[in-house]
Parts: structure tokens; sequence; C-alpha cells
């Protein structure tokens, strides 16, 4: 893969959140208190975290190509990216259907915040 420039950011705030921070977004408020001070700048900015990298997703994404050459002896990009981002994908569709489902029963509730 290309590497490409390197440029130095700050590093993620995320990388050493705890679970609560993560849950409320509080690892987010330096950069509130930065932009409500000043215009933000790209140098003001952090630098994505390991996972969210095009770097890290395009290895993945061509060692599992591979492996499926490997398997299946010709190319299908269709399964690698399921078998890359299926899961993930299938956890947030789950999430995203619950919340609709819910939204749809609200809505034809004859009182708000009756539910059955």
């Amino acid at each position: 893969m290309d590497k490409g420039s390197k440029t130095t950011t700050k590093p993620n705030p995320v990388e050493n959140a705890n679970i609560l921070s993560r849950l409320l977004f509080l690892y987010m408020l330096p950069i509130f208190k930065q932009a409500y001070k000043e215009n933000l700048t790209e140098d003001g900015l952090f630098g994505p975290l390991r996972e969210h990298k095009s770097s890290h997703i395009g290895s993945k994404l061509e060692r599992i190509w591979k492996e499926e050459y490997r398997k299946r002896k010709k190319f299908a990009l269709h399964r690698a990216l399921a078998r890359a981002y299926g899961a993930l994908f299938a956890i947030y569709g789950l999430v995203k259907l619950i919340d609709e489902i819910m939204m749809v029963h609200a809505s034809m509730c004859e009182k708000p915040g009756q539910f059955f």
C-alpha cells in the first residue's frame, strides 16, 4: 500500500478514553472549547484512529481478497468485502432496524410515550 506523505497530528483522544468518556463523548470537550475560543484549523484536529486509517483498512481488505482468491481461484470483491465488514454492517443494520421499528411504533401510538 502507498504510505503517502507523513504529517504529524495530535493523537486521537479516543485511544485513551475510558468507557464513560466514550459513551458521553467527553473526550470531545477540549476540541469544543478550542472551537468556541477560536476558529478550528487543520492543526487543531486530531489524527484518525488506527482502525480508520486507509492503510490499515486497505491492507486488511487486500489480505482477505488474496485469501478468497487462494480458496476459489477467482477474484470476488463482494465476498472479500462481506468477510471483512459484513458482521459490523449486520450489527449496525440490526440497531437501525430496532430504531426504525421503535419510531414507527411510537408514531402509531395515540398518546406520546404510550408503547403498548
